[in-house]
């Protein structure tokens, strides 16, 4: 499974605009409050520049959302999820397992 850097960066960004105006701030008041510089905080809204998970939860707490807010959801399943060898299943130390999780959410 590859990952798409860049449009992860540019769909936090893009969430992070919409709560942003949805609370009617202006960027240079987010960039004060979150501590970090307006151009800084422009960068990470238009999807130019990675946004560290520490400036990510102080946004959410600024913007009075959870975090998952400004995340965009994992909505992609492996193509193919296989059940674990009898090895791999030994070594399963949880009450679940991952595969079982992934065809749920498949279906």
């Amino acid at each position: 499974m590859s990952f798409d850097r860049e449009g992860f960066d540019k769909e936090v960004g893009l969430l992070l605009q919409g709560v942003r105006k949805r609370r009617e701030m202006t960027q240079e008041e987010i960039a004060a409050q979150i501590g970090i510089q307006r151009a800084s905080y422009a960068n990470i809204e238009g999807g130019r520049q990675r946004v560290p998970v520490d400036i990510l939860w102080r946004a959410a707490i600024v913007l009075g959302v959870s975090i998952s807010a400004l995340v965009p959801e994992a909505l992609q399943v492996p193509a193919r999820v296989t059940e674990p060898t009898a090895q791999e299943d030994a070594s399963f130390s949880t009450s679940y397992r991952l595969t079982d999780l992934l065809v749920k959410a498949a279906k």
